[in-house]
């Protein structure tokens, strides 16, 4: 540990939208709340790397509009050993003098990444700078993770479902250190006060109708062809649309909600209190964000998954297998899902009860205490066993 009595986490994320940089900040804000110093690191500031960093969110904001390129894209990179072996040497080759001057301002007792590249990069970068800092790495993605961020060096590999936590074992990472653990929500949901439906619209100033909450996520990734599909069949519905919403999408949105006669729209953006309009909402409807469908499980909302990426694939398939939501593509086939909660509300009342057998628990507070008992576990046994780089051997 460094010469403060107080230990520093770095919880490593990085800037791709929100689902990384949360269950970092959660984890920070769990492990802040029991006496350790933890800051926020954004991983390609660290590397002093702005134009990979603009790079990589170009990267990523195509991806997200054009979902079939990212499966094929990402399922080739994800099986690749060649990029595992090069990456690490290329980001060296171009940022190791940034990295080293970084690590000689820098003391931490332990790195959390919450992004498979720092996971699979740290700690090839701290053998080399013979640094011995323990690197802990937290699966966003849930129930899967990048085959390239299962690093050997890791001190432990957190993950929240059975499901992720068999994939990593079956890819050959070590079991005694692969750790299922809650998932770290977002410390406003996690303290939320609990609403009725009734209780919840009243203080948003929502109509007394199904709710529907379309959630665009933070670049307004998304379609509002379903809003199109209930209106054809005349279903009266308040549609609420949280996220990104571009200004051009917003006008045209706006115009179309004035042609509306059944579907009532509102706009609301970003917002603070999301667990609010979960609260609010009967159905949940977005792509497979793992954030804004771990946030609706967690307030037993169901969830009617749109549009699925590579490394999520498989949360669309979880909701199915637990009876608490849907995957539909297509438009009219969701516009028919929600028609069919409102014309039958027991369809969503079954799903109440099926939430009470998703094995998934909440809250950041367990990995903070992993990360700090394991810390100090390693600390205790290279006391006792002292040497170079290699503490987990």
């Amino acid at each position: 540990m460094n010469n403060e009595s107080k230990m520093r986490v770095a919880c490593v994320y990085i800037n791709a939208g929100k689902g990384h940089y949360i269950p970092a900040k959660a984890i920070g804000d769990a492990l802040h709340a029991i006496g350790v110093e933890a800051v926020m690191v954004d991983y390609f500031s660290l590397l002093g790397a702005k134009r990979f960093d603009a790079f990589n969110q170009r990267v990523w904001r195509v991806q997200l509009r054009f979902p079939l390129i990212e499966r094929i894209v990402n399922r080739g990179a994800d099986h690749s050993r060649f990029i595992s072996w090069v990456l690490p040497k290329l980001e060296w080759l171009f940022f190791g003098r940034t990295v080293t001057a970084y690590f000689e301002e820098e003391h931490w007792d332990a790195m959390i990444c919450t992004h498979y590249m720092p996971s699979m990069i740290l700690p090839t970068f701290l053998k080399r700078l013979g640094r011995d800092i323990p690197i802990f790495s937290y699966a966003s993605d849930v129930f899967f993770t990048p085959l390239q961020g299962l690093h050997p060096d890791l001190a432990a590999f957190y993950i929240s479902t059975k499901e992720g936590a068999d994939h990593v074992v079956k890819a050959g990472f070590p079991e005694e250190r692969t750790k299922l653990r809650a998932f770290p929500i977002q410390s406003s949901c996690a303290g939320a006060e609990k609403l009725t439906k009734e209780a919840a619209r009243e203080k948003l100033g929502l109509k007394e109708v199904f709710t529907v909450l379309i959630n665009l996520g933070g670049e307004g990734i998304g379609t509002i062809a379903l809003i199109n599909a209930l209106e054809r069949q005349g279903t009266e519905v308040q549609v609420v649309l949280v996220g990104g919403v571009h200004k051009r999408a917003k006008k045209r949105l706006l115009e179309q909600a004035k042609l509306c006669r059944s579907v009532t729209v509102r706009t609301a953006g970003f917002v603070d209190n999301i667990y609010d309009y979960l609260y609010a909402c009967d159905v949940v409807v977005g792509k497979a964000g793992i954030n804004a469908m771990l946030e609706a499980i967690s307030l037993r909302r169901p969830f009617l998954v749109t549009t699925v990426y590579y490394t999520v694939a498989d949360a669309a398939s979880y909701v199915v297998k637990y009876g608490i939501g849907w995957f539909e593509r297509k438009a009219v086939q969701q516009a028919e899902i929600i028609r069919a909660c409102i014309e039958d509300p027991a369809l969503l009342d079954g799903m109440d009860s099926n939430f009470d057998g998703v094995p998934i628990r909440f809250g950041a507070d367990e990995i903070a205490r992993d990360v700090v008992k394991t810390v100090q576990a390693i600390r205790s046994k290279m006391e006792e066993e002292p040497g170079p780089s290699g503490y987990l051997r």
